[in-house]
């Protein structure tokens, strides 16, 4: 009984360390967003969204966020104020 718990928890020490350091976001698995320069002519905050291999890219719509343009992997959204820091 002991061995299980002594396996679980390392199981989960380590979802904890995978989660908390990016390492399927660097490792490109997981899709992720970053700040954009803002075209000429427009405001807001712009964010681009990049694919991750087995999330796609995220979604900001929960964010009142509005998908924009895509340039290959890259999807562009503009944001009516600035995203939290979650998405970076």
């Amino acid at each position: 009984m002991v061995r299980i718990l002594i396996v679980a928890a390392l199981i989960a020490a380590s979802l904890f360390v995978v989660k908390e350091n990016g390492v399927l976001t660097r490792a490109g698995l997981m899709g992720y967003c970053t700040s954009a320069t803002t075209p000429a002519g427009t405001d807001g905050s712009w964010r681009a969204c990049h694919s991750g291999r087995l999330s796609g890219r995220p979604s900001l719509y929960l964010e009142a966020c509005q998908p924009r343009a895509r340039d290959g992997s890259v999807e562009y959204w503009r944001c009516p104020s600035p995203v939290h820091a979650a998405y970076s």
